[in-house]
């Protein structure tokens, strides 16, 4: 729990502005390191690799090199996401299948420059998508993706909302906006039920 001075939901919204830029998101601690040593490594120009505050989890990608995993895939829905949420996305899968909804759960390693090609492989034809993230509402790539897909009404998104976010604990601030396992379902559910 980092407090107040850590509480970085607006950094999307400059960072993908700056030319060049190159925008990682890993999901565990593990991930980070991994990054960390590709972008001394091998990567060129600037980079920001955000860190995986609560990145405990064991999600880990170890073939870096990829810009987009999917975890799971279903023809109902499309949960994206990228960073430490990707484990609530796919407990929130979880959820859906046992009220009979299939989703794909496809979750971004790098934000910039968006893997637009990579992303369009993974989602079927006329699927909604829901774009989990945290950031502040339009400082995120719900925006960016809705334009790449040409989808408009299509691409939904949970996010922190437009005003600062409260401070607290990492499960309480993810409950109290909706980024929890079972906010997550219910606004897919919702999503589904405003297609059909």
């Amino acid at each position: 729990e980092d407090g107040e001075t850590h509480h970085g939901v607006f950094d999307l919204g400059f960072l993908r502005q700056v030319p060049g830029m190159t925008v990682l998101c890993p999901a565990s601690c593990r991930e980070l390191q991994d990054m960390l040593t590709w972008a001394v490594e091998e990567g060129s120009g600037p980079i920001a690799i955000r860190y995986p505050r609560g990145g405990d989890r064991h999600l880990h990608d170890s073939d870096f090199g990829k810009t987009a995993v999917r975890h799971r895939t279903g023809s109902d829905a499309v949960i994206l996401t990228y960073g430490t949420l990707a484990q609530n996305a796919l407990d929130a899968a979880e959820i859906l299948a046992s009220r009979g909804v299939e989703a794909t759960v496809l979750r971004l390693l790098q934000v910039n420059p968006l893997p637009v090609e990579e992303i369009k492989k993974y989602i079927p034809e006329n699927c909604p998508v829901v774009v989990v993230e945290e950031a502040g509402n339009g400082s995120g790539i719900r925006e960016a993706i809705s334009w790449a897909l040409d989808r408009g009404a299509l691409v939904e998104s949970i996010n922190l909302g437009g005003s600062f976010a409260t401070h607290g604990k990492m499960a309480d601030l993810y409950r109290h906006y909706g980024l929890d396992a079972e906010g997550i379902a219910e606004r897919v559910m919702k999503v589904i039920g405003n297609e059909g």
